[in-house]
């Protein structure tokens, strides 16, 4: 029982929720934003760099871009945090090396206007002992923001190369963010991004969380299944059986469709996140274990949308889809691809091009039960895909 008038300041502990706090940085298309957008909703995007926009089916709140008025930023932040986080469940700030610029540009606005007025070039004004002062007390008052503020929050940040120093040797020693770590201290934990060999890395770095509530002793592998923040918040990993129960390792189910209807829907266990995890197949063939039991899992979303196509779709009514029909006996179906959904699959393969023959003879295979890599997919990003290919619905999407 509180003391006197104490219960209207404080709170009981058993009511409060763990945020996830965390920053990611790494190279352009190495998950960082995807990772971000599977936090919980309702969630407020922070784009300053235009990346949420190939995803805008997932459904979110985004800042007004251009992102270029720094109080603007912060009077949002200011009502997130007086929000409560009854409205506001999730944060995603893409990415916190481009607000950092506009704050450096906004303090120097003072000095390009004295420059202006005294008829000098603008361009050439530089961050003084004045401009730099002000430009700390503002980072501060941003990072105490985010600090406090109530709902899970995730930060992006650019990369830049670590050099070692010996005498006149200079060798690169590695990867860090562009910022000085010591100005981010809101993070319970720090991850580093990468693709490699068709699948998604989440690494921890530098800092580990307090209490040793998320599972960091080893990379997150393949964070689109489960989302990463599933998989921080201990509620996306899946039991040895792949039965979908909880465990530090084991499977994790996904649904293919390939016609949209329940009746044909069969399910494929994916590896999970961890490496002690396991498959479900039975002796590797292509017969999916625990069907009936998985009939219920949820759908991953690794595929992106292309918004502006969709806007272009809207005006004019144009379509684009090729027929994919499976053969008849063996359980195939008719599905339609389109022209939005190669963009979107592009858009998880940087540095590769994916044809719609291609993925019309994928499309084929996965729906006749023999599923196969395409471009550098492997089999649980190859499930993830056609699962979330067919309830996109981008077709009636497109012609609405």
């Amino acid at each position: 029982m509180a003391v006197g008038g104490l219960g209207s300041l404080f709170q009981d502990s058993r009511a409060m929720e763990p945020k996830i706090k965390a920053l990611i940085y790494g190279p352009p298309g190495s998950g960082k934003t995807l990772a971000g957008l599977t936090l919980p909703p309702p969630l407020y995007v922070f784009d300053t760099e235009g990346g949420s926009e190939y995803y805008a089916d997932k459904g979110f709140m985004v800042f007004p871009r251009p992102v270029r008025d720094w109080g603007k930023v912060i009077q949002a932040l200011q009502l997130i945090q007086q929000d409560g986080g009854h409205s506001v469940k999730s944060v995603l700030i893409d990415s916190i090396s481009t607000l950092h610029d506009l704050l450096m540009q906004d303090c120097l606005e003072p000095a390009r206007k004295r420059l202006s007025d005294g008829g000098r070039d603008p361009k050439t004004a530089r961050m003084g002992d004045a401009e730099w002062g002000i430009f700390k007390n503002q980072w501060a008052g941003l990072m105490t923001l985010l600090t406090n503020l109530p709902c899970h929050l995730v930060v992006t940040a650019h990369e830049k190369d670590n050099y070692a120093v010996s005498g006149t040797n200079k060798t690169k020693a590695g990867v860090r963010p562009v910022l000085d770590l010591s100005s981010l201290y809101f993070p319970d934990v720090i991850f580093y991004s990468e693709r490699r060999n068709g699948k998604f890395y989440l690494t921890p770095k530098y800092k580990p969380d307090r209490g040793g509530r998320f599972p960091l002793d080893r990379p997150i592998e393949n964070l689109l299944q489960p989302s990463f923040f599933e998989v921080l918040s201990g509620s996306g990993s899946g039991s040895g059986s792949g039965s979908g129960g909880q465990g530090k390792s084991g499977a994790t189910s996904v649904t293919v469709a390939p016609n949209n209807t329940r009746s044909n829907t069969s399910v494929v266990s994916s590896p999970s996140l961890t490496n002690g995890g396991s498959s479900s197949y039975n002796n590797h063939q292509n017969t999916p274990a625990n069907a009936n039991a998985n009939a219920n899992s949820p759908t991953v979303e690794p595929v992106a949308v292309d918004s502006k196509l969709v806007e272009r779709r809207n005006a004019t009514g144009e379509t684009a889809s090729t027929k994919v029909g499976g053969d008849s006996g063996s359980g195939g179906s008719t599905s339609e691809i389109s022209e939005l959904q190669i963009r979107g699959i592009n858009r998880l393969l940087p540095l590769k091009k994916v044809t719609e023959a291609q993925l019309a003879d994928w499309v084929r295979e996965v729906s006749n039960g023999r599923v196969t890599s395409l471009e550098g997919l492997n089999q649980a990003e190859g499930v993830a895909l056609i699962s979330r290919l067919n309830s996109l619905n981008i077709q009636r999407a497109a012609q609405q």
